[in-house]
């Protein structure tokens, strides 16, 4: 066998013990990000309404990319309900600008927009059975949402 066959069959080798790996790794599902954007959702109404929009705009940002996350790692498998969640992207950009302008009226309109949308979403791929509301408590017991006093 000459050095090129074994460094072939050493390649193909490691090729498939990386695939095999990589099989393995963990990767959350479309529900485990969804869950994580709801969280995000329920922390955005807490720092508005304390207009704390340094971490409203935080949030709102990572609302963004937990789409995001959905678009590119879940679009071949859930490509249905990938296309429908279009729906929420003005809605997102309305809360985003409220934000950016620190515009209560703006922002509770907006928020209250944005969670419709988001039942409007689950009615339409057959979810309605979830449905997002304006959070009547924060799900983060430990986090302070008033703004950091300036100094």
């Amino acid at each position: 066998m000459s050095c090129h066959t074994k460094s072939a069959a050493h390649d193909q080798s490691a090729i498939k013990d990386l695939q095999n790996k990589i099989s393995h790794i963990y990767q959350p599902g479309f529900g485990d990000i969804m869950s994580i954007i709801q969280i995000h959702h329920a922390k955005l109404w807490f720092a508005a309404v304390q207009h704390n929009w340094a971490l409203a705009n935080f949030e709102i940002g990572e609302i963004k990319e937990g789409i995001e996350d959905i678009e590119q790692y879940k679009k071949e498998e859930h490509g249905d309900y990938v296309a429908a969640m279009k729906m929420i992207d003005e809605p997102i950009d309305k809360v985003a600008k409220a934000i950016e302008q620190k515009n209560d009226s703006a922002f509770h309109k907006n928020y209250i927009l944005l969670t419709n949308t988001c039942n409007t979403c689950h009615q339409a791929t057959g979810h309605a059975f979830i449905q997002i509301k304006v959070p009547d408590y924060s799900p983060a017991i430990n986090q302070e949402f008033s703004p950091m006093p300036k100094q």
